[in-house]
């Protein structure tokens, strides 16, 4: 029971007006409180009466004066009594003022007959009538009057009942009837008091009632706009109507989605949680529903005080012994939601006051329950977005698909209500869990192994492609229970789709109670199912990803491999070839010949070509394993590219070319390896020459670069080749460093190294970008586009920093060292290693 339902119940008080009325009491008090002054009176007249009787001493004045006295202190007696007992609120005040009836009658006799006077029968005559207003029982007045007659009458008897007594028996005898007069006529008046009485208690008993009832009202109502979740709104009005208004069973019935039945969802008691946990369904097409049924169907409050008597009643197994039963309608506008019911063992329990109550609480519970599902489909659509934006979030981050699937799980949990939900994989005619929530901690669902049959609930979502809701799958005769778990009642099953749009698997979810899905959170489902499903296709793209990425490593290092093995394997060849070309050279026969000669000479030419690619190769192998040894000294660029361009002039003078070296004269030393970096400009301005048609320019620049300016943030030197070539297409511009890539027609290759368009190998560029990223610098090209007809040109950029790390330096000797180790530890041959002893020597 929540704090603010017992806050609202309690502050209801148990009574708002009190009654302890005792209407015999009230008669009493009503008939002696009136005597009072008579009484004072007759003291006075007794108190007289016996200064008379003592000063002129009449006949028996002895007798007569003690019965004065008595009589004033008797009346003085019965003041004091009438007034304690109305102050005390007591009882017994009527033979009080009886008992002074009869004393005072008793005295008038005594007169009587003392005197024998009758003139004192008027006397006896007002003692009559007064005892006709004092006496309440008139079974005790008729004795009285008896008594008082028969004394009257001796007295007269013996006194010779002269006329005087006969006229003043006329007058007793009046003072009789007047005395039952006012007996009748006191009867009268008293019935009637009793009555208003009974009616005043019974209205005070009703107004208290329904102040209580009203007040209790307005706490429930307070109440009910403290709740934002539908279930525990519910769970509230009922225990509250149940407290606050005594009601012995109340339940609420909401109408399904279909609008085709009732079900319960709250009610008091054992029987009401156990209604609610069974899942209680009233079929309107079928047995119509009962009263509740009745009331749902017209819309309309019915009241039953007696439903054995009453054929729209149902019988309720759990509650046997109704007799009464109130049913109102739940509306918001004129849309029904579902009904109010209370009912009561015992018959007549409800009244006009009942049923419009329940109806005024009808309309509060149901304003409450559309505010409660407006703030529940407000939040939920909030949490939904919150979820899917997190797993959404998650799905990038992490490759693991269990975490992943364990996360979406959790999250449909705060949105779907379920006891355990599994997600299951197909393999074969096998379903297999690959992730679990809910599950008792003593089963491994992880090794659960669900077998597909024909007709099974997974051959229907495959078949579908479309969510499967099952009420209550002990409807279902293909069902199977897994042995350690508690029964599944309701069920829902989600397909998981990937890329092709095929069933892979399902999402399971279950609920141990008869409660079906309902359409929202079928919808819900559907949305969580679809991350599931796209993280196992990002499970499955990973994988095949990582396959490939394997293979590609295996590939590229099979390629570098070859490519060192091949350089390897061509080096001993081309040494012996190179070696007996020359040889040839010094042969008489040879150069004598100009055909001989002319062919030794193609063959030093052809050797020199191939080792050229050769010892590319070998760069290329040493870059792509990382093992480039950069031999650092300090260096003039100027000096290095004049060489370059020095190299080449040759070729420019062939192909007509414009190549010059800009002024570099302020460009500073920088530290590098001046064989490999001229190796790396030596194949740019060979790419530019090849590039560009005939006549065309080639300019060779440089500048320095301060921190401020580069993203090395340390003093660069900036090195551009331009030229107006062909230029590169924009989508190939960060390709061509990329080994053997190729632009155009791999069939234009040329064994003609500076031919205009000739295509080489494709590793000149990857070696110049491995040299270049080796001394911690960048390399771009810049060109508007490829145009063999306008050619728009090119300019790679280079920029290298002047300084390189200590700890990076080595000496020439230490780098030799560490070489020749290396050649030796691959078992190198003894004429590579003199070819590289020889070229190192070479080498400045």
């Amino acid at each position: 029971m929540p704090d603010k339902m017992a806050e609202g119940i309690d502050a209801a008080p148990e009574s708002a007006v009190k009654h302890d009325l005792n209407p015999s009491y009230e008669v009493g008090t009503l008939a002696v409180y009136g005597t009072s002054p008579a009484a004072l009176l007759l003291a006075l007249a007794g108190v007289m009466l016996a200064l008379a009787h003592a000063i002129w001493r009449p006949a028996g004045w002895q007798v007569l004066l003690p019965l004065h006295v008595v009589l004033v202190i008797l009346s003085i007696l019965f003041c004091g009594l009438v007034k304690r007992h109305t102050a005390r609120k007591g009882r017994g005040t009527s033979p009080i003022g009886g008992i002074f009836a009869a004393f005072v009658v008793a005295d008038c006799l005594l007169h009587l007959i003392w005197l024998r006077d009758p003139l004192l029968t008027g006397v006896l005559a007002l003692g009559i009538v007064g005892a006709g207003w004092l006496m309440l029982q008139r079974r005790w007045l008729a004795v009285l009057i008896g008594v008082a007659s028969v004394v009257w009458l001796w007295v007269a008897w013996t006194s010779g009942f002269s006329p005087s007594w006969i006229q003043f028996g006329a007058l007793l005898l009046a003072s009789v009837g007047l005395s039952l007069l006012i007996e009748v006529t006191r009867a009268r008046v008293r019935r009637h008091i009793v009555e208003l009485q009974e009616m005043s208690a019974r209205r005070s008993e009703a107004l208290g009632r329904r102040a209580r009832q009203l007040e209790t009202l307005v706490n429930i109502s307070h109440g009910l706009n403290a709740f934002y979740e539908v279930d525990a709104l519910l769970d509230y009005a009922v225990e509250a109507l149940h407290v606050g208004f005594g009601y012995p069973y109340v339940g609420i019935f909401l109408v399904d989605e279909t609008g085709l039945a009732l079900e319960a969802r709250a009610g008091t008691g054992e029987v009401g949680k156990r209604l609610v946990a069974e899942g209680l369904r009233l079929e309107l097409e079928i047995d119509g529903g009962g009263l509740v049924g009745w009331s749902t169907q017209h819309n309309e409050a019915v009241c039953v005080n007696d439903v054995w008597q009453d054929p729209r009643y149902r019988v309720d197994p759990l509650l046997p012994n109704t007799r009464a039963e109130m049913d109102v309608p739940l509306r918001i506008g004129h849309e029904l939601i579902g009904v109010l019911s209370v009912q009561s063992s015992e018959v007549d329990a409800f009244d006009d006051d009942d049923l419009h109550l329940c109806q005024v609480l009808a309309d509060q519970i149901a304003i409450a329950i559309q505010n409660a599902s407006r703030y529940q489909d407000e939040h939920t659509r909030r949490l939904v977005s919150e979820t899917l934006y997190e797993v959404g979030r998650a799905l990038p981050q992490t490759l693991d698909v269990s975490k992943v699937l364990d996360l979406i799980l959790g999250n449909l949990g705060k949105i779907v209500r379920f006891d355990r939900a599994a997600v299951l994989l197909r393999r074969g005619n096998i379903l297999r869990v690959v992730a679990a929530q809910g599950f008792p901690e003593t089963s491994n669902p992880l090794a659960l192994r669900v077998p597909v049959k024909p007709d099974d609930v997974f051959d229907h979502i495959y078949r579908t492609k479309a969510p499967l809701v099952l009420p209550d799958v002990s409807g279902r005769l293909d069902w199977e229970y897994v042995e350690g778990l508690p029964p599944a009642r309701a069920w829902l099953g989600l397909p998981l789709l990937n890329a092709e749009d095929e069933v892979v698997g399902m999402l399971s979810l279950v609920r141990e109670s008869p409660a079906p899905f309902s359409e929202d959170e079928v919808a819900l489902g559907i949305a969580f199912a679809g991350q599931a499903g796209a993280a196992l296709h990002n499970a499955r793209l990973y994988r095949e990803l990582s396959q490939a990425y394997r293979r590609l490593e295996r590939l590229d290092r099979a390629k570098t491999s070859f490519i060192a093995l091949a350089s390897h394997e061509l080096r001993t060849p081309l040494t012996l070839i190179t070696g007996y070309s020359h040889m040839l050279l010094s042969e008489p026969e040879i150069t004598e010949s100009q055909s001989m000669l002319a062919m030794v000479n193609g063959l030093i030419l052809g050797s020199a070509r191939l080792q050229a690619i050769v010892d590319r190769m070998m760069d290329l192998a040493e870059i792509e394993s990382e093992s480039l040894q950069v031999q650092l000294s300090s260096l003039s660029l100027a000096s290095l590219l004049k060489d370059v361009v020095g190299s080449l002039s040759e070729v420019v003078k062939e192909r007509h070319l414009d190549l010059r070296l800009e002024d570099m004269s302020e460009c500073p030393e920088i530290e590098g390896d001046r064989e490999l970096l001229y190796k790396a400009f030596n194949h740019l301005v060979s790419n530019a020459i090849k590039f560009t048609p005939d006549g065309g320019h080639i300019r060779i620049s440089a500048v320095s670069l301060p921190v401020e300016n580069e993203q090395l943030n340390e003093p660069c030197v900036h090195v551009m080749v331009a030229d107006t070539g062909i230029g590169i297409d924009p989508e190939y511009q960060d390709s061509v460093f990329e080994t053997f890539f190729q632009v155009g027609d791999i069939g234009l290759h040329s064994s003609g190294e500076y031919k205009f368009r000739g295509q080489g190998p494709g590793i000149g560029l990857a070696i110049v970008k491995g040299i270049v990223e080796a001394h911690r610098g960048r390399i771009w090209v810049e060109s508007p586009g490829f145009d063999v007809e306008t050619c728009p040109g090119s300019t790679f950029h280079v920029v290298l920093p002047l300084s390189q790390p200590v700890l990076k330096l080595q000496s020439r000797d230490e780098s030799l060292r560490l070489k020749l180790g290396d050649l030796w530890s691959r078992n190198v041959s003894v004429d590579d290693t003199i070819q590289f002893l020889i070229s190192s020597r070479k080498s400045p």
